[in-house]
């Protein structure tokens, strides 16, 4: 990929696997679901917050942010789910917070890759096809 490229959708397969993360985790932890979209939404209206900087990462520096880490690794499947989103792109920073098994991280390495964050976006979802949560 050239700096100047399209940034690819994810495969269909990688947004269908999405897609069934998230409603596994809504059948088995129903009440896990509800407290990550609440707080998830909570973070968000945050995101149209005034900032003295143009670093997405300042979206981060929030209570809002912090209690869905808390939430823990459990609700990555849900995160990937609400990267299928494009205007989500600020979640990338949730699931870098949360993911640590490194298959499933992009390589900060990689600068194109790393630093732009809806190609992350989208590599994240396509990284996690089939994964097994």
């Amino acid at each position: 990929m050239r700096a100047h490229d399209a940034i690819p959708s994810p495969s269909r397969a990688a947004q269908d696997s999405a897609v069934q993360g998230y409603n596994e985790v809504r059948r088995s932890a129903p009440e896990l679901v509800k407290a990550f979209e609440e707080c998830f939404h909570a973070w968000q209206v945050t995101w149209d917050r005034p900032t003295h900087s143009s670093q997405a990462a300042t979206r981060c520096d929030v209570d809002e942010f912090d209690k869905l880490v808390e939430m823990g690794p459990e609700i990555l499947p849900l995160v990937v789910y609400k990267l299928l989103d494009s205007r989500n792109f600020t979640g990338v920073f949730l699931y870098n917070a949360l993911e640590t098994d490194e298959r499933y991280l992009v390589d900060p390495s990689d600068v194109l890759n790393f630093l732009v964050l809806q190609r992350q976006n989208n590599l994240i979802i396509e990284i996690n096809l089939g994964r097994q949560w």
